[in-house]
């Protein structure tokens, strides 16, 4: 009776084991496309824009010959505060206008709650991102 049972028990870690290691895999590849999806863009800050879901900002792009505006777009995340701190960081940014200061930001393709936003303010009307992170240079 032993053999059997420590035969079964010795089966069942195994498949937990593997069950494990295959579960791990597709979180793996899901994390690395998600990086993929994000690009960096600096920019300076214009008008900011407060709706009902979240935020949305004028980002002038650095480089450029010929300014490219943007709309940027940030719903605050899951955790509370977002917003309010990135409306600080936004609103010190924005009110050196005729500084150099700009912001650096992770964007991607938005999210329909992103683009809600985006055409809530402007209808649309400036090519639209969501914003995954917002930073600061080191000066």
């Amino acid at each position: 009776m032993r053999p059997i049972f420590s035969s079964v028990a010795t089966a069942i870690i195994a498949m937990t084991f593997t069950a494990s290691l295959a579960d791990a895999q597709p979180r793996r590849a899901l994390q690395v496309t998600q990086a993929n999806e994000s690009q960096s863009m600096s920019c300076f800050v214009g008008a900011i824009q407060m709706t009902h879901d979240g935020l949305a900002f004028t980002c002038r792009e650095l480089g450029p010959q010929t300014p490219t505006y943007h709309r940027v777009v940030f719903d605050g995340g899951s955790r509370p505060g977002g917003i309010s701190a990135a409306m600080t960081l936004l609103t010190t940014y924005a009110a050196d206008q005729g500084s150099d200061d700009y912001i650096i930001l992770r964007v991607r393709t938005p999210s329909d709650r992103a683009q809600n936003i985006c055409n809530a303010v402007d209808n649309g009307s400036m090519s639209c991102f969501e914003a995954t992170s917002i930073s600061v240079p080191i000066q």
